[in-house]
């Protein structure tokens, strides 16, 4: 992944599930090119998911809040379905 989040087609059309539907490279690039959810580049090479990628940074939160709450309040928050991937810090940095 380059740093605007694209993907050479190419490595997606490596993927064994995408293998097992066609060898075709273009008939690869022309479906991802009809899909919503991704954004092929101009020359037809490279694909990136078709939503911002937004990190957030929760603090104070309690050791004892389950992810579950937390999804529940993001969902909240944001008003939609969100992909949530969670990374643990098991550390505290000192305050200033």
């Amino acid at each position: 992944m380059d740093p605007d989040q694209f993907v050479d087609i190419a490595t997606i059309a490596n993927f064994n599930q995408v293998k097992r539907l066609t060898n075709d490279i273009n008939l690869v690039t022309l479906v991802l090119k009809e899909s919503s959810n991704v954004q092929v580049d101009l020359q037809g090479k490279k694909v990136r998911p078709n939503h911002a990628r937004s990190t957030v940074i929760l603090r104070e939160i309690p050791n004892n809040t389950s992810k579950e709450e937390i999804e529940v309040s993001m969902t909240i928050l944001f008003r939609s379905d969100t992909n949530i991937l969670f990374k643990p810090i098991h550390h505290c940095l000192e305050s200033f």
